[in-house]
């Protein structure tokens, strides 16, 4: 999915940087504009998963303060391998996004 977004990235900035009279910048704008509508649906859906990690995360800590044994720690474990690799997910995506905002505003001064 990354990989798609940078592609659809790159695309757009090469069109803004070579200013060909022939591109129809209104569709051009639209079409990212889609494009950012799915990203925010995306974004959302990986925030409420990160945010429902973490709150596994604090009620395992929570339990193990508690009552610590092997089996909820263990669990504190694989949570954080998980939790971990989203939070860094999810901040690809808000990073990608805020970046397409802007280039939303190059496109629109273009129409």
């Amino acid at each position: 999915m990354l990989k798609k977004m940078k592609q659809h990235e790159e695309m757009i900035i090469t069109a803004l940087a070579s200013c060909d009279e022939g591109t129809n910048w209104k569709e051009m704008k639209q079409k990212h504009m889609a494009r950012i509508r799915f990203m925010q649906h995306e974004r959302l859906i990986h925030l409420l998963v990160t945010l429902a990690f973490a709150v596994m995360v604090f009620i395992s800590l929570s339990i193990a303060y508690n009552r610590p044994t092997f089996e909820i720690l263990a669990v504190i474990g694989l949570l954080l391998v998980l939790l971990i690799p989203y939070i860094f997910h999810y901040y690809k995506l808000e990073n990608m996004v805020q970046r397409w905002y802007r280039l939303y505003d190059e496109l629109d001064k273009k129409t």
